[in-house]
């Protein structure tokens, strides 16, 4: 009998917004991530509150991205894959890029390289990404905290601003290769109606209830998120 593995955790009411809603959003967006959902009230907490489930996206294809991410450093290959074309397929690329995108727009400042998945291929080359841990997605006021510390893998070192990741991305000749001019703000740009109805949607299907507050403030990010990526 195959057994399914499903992860339980417990977070603030923000936390647990935005790790149900982002999960949700992200793949619609074309950044495969784990689903994260509200549990069953017989799994809630002593202290009241509601555990989040999510499923199990580790498999013998899956690695987490800080083992490639060291393998490359020991071989001696360049810390900040320039040459990430030989690693990564164009798709994997293009949903780095997206991620980061998507990660700048939600403020999410506990994207590292332990918090995304490489899914690879028969030649051991990375195919895609899968995204995990959206909790500490937030607000505009700690945005420009240094924390996109994955970054890296598109640039000289670790960016320490809004404005610096934005140059990256527009600046990048491998990101330049796989993605069409103003690409990443049409894609951030569709994620403002979803937001809402992504949310409308979670509480029809579960009865769990999305923070009004969150859903606008996040719907700001975006737009404003959008907007930079095409000055």
């Amino acid at each position: 009998m195959n057994k399914q593995k499903f992860f339980c955790k417990t977070g603030t009411k923000r936390n647990d917004d935005a790790e149900i809603l982002i999960s949700q959003l992200y793949p619609r967006l074309g950044v495969p991530s784990a689903v994260y959902l509200p549990a069953s009230m017989s799994l809630k907490t002593q202290n009241d509150k509601v555990a989040v489930v999510s499923n199990d996206i580790r498999t013998d294809d899956t690695e987490v991205a800080y083992r490639l991410r060291r393998a490359l450093c020991k071989s001696g290959e360049s810390k900040n894959m320039q040459d990430a074309s030989k690693y990564l397929s164009g798709t994997c690329i293009k949903q780095i890029a997206t991620m980061s995108a998507l990660d700048l727009a939600s403020c999410n400042v506990d994207r590292h390289t332990g918090n995304f998945f490489f899914k690879k291929d028969e030649t051991n080359k990375a195919e895609e990404i899968v995204t995990i841990d959206h909790g500490f997605a937030s607000n505009t006021m700690v945005a420009d905290k240094s924390w996109f510390k994955y970054y890296s893998h598109f640039g000289d070192g670790q960016l320490n601003s809004r404005k610096q990741v934005i140059e990256t991305i527009k600046e990048s000749e491998l990101l330049g290769s796989v993605l069409e001019k103003d690409e990443l703000s049409q894609t951030v740009g569709r994620g403002i109606d979803l937001i809402p109805e992504i949310a409308q949607e979670i509480k029809e299907e579960t009865g769990y209830k999305i923070d009004d507050k969150f859903v606008s403030s996040l719907q700001r990010n975006f737009d404003k998120t959008a907007e930079e990526l095409t000055q």
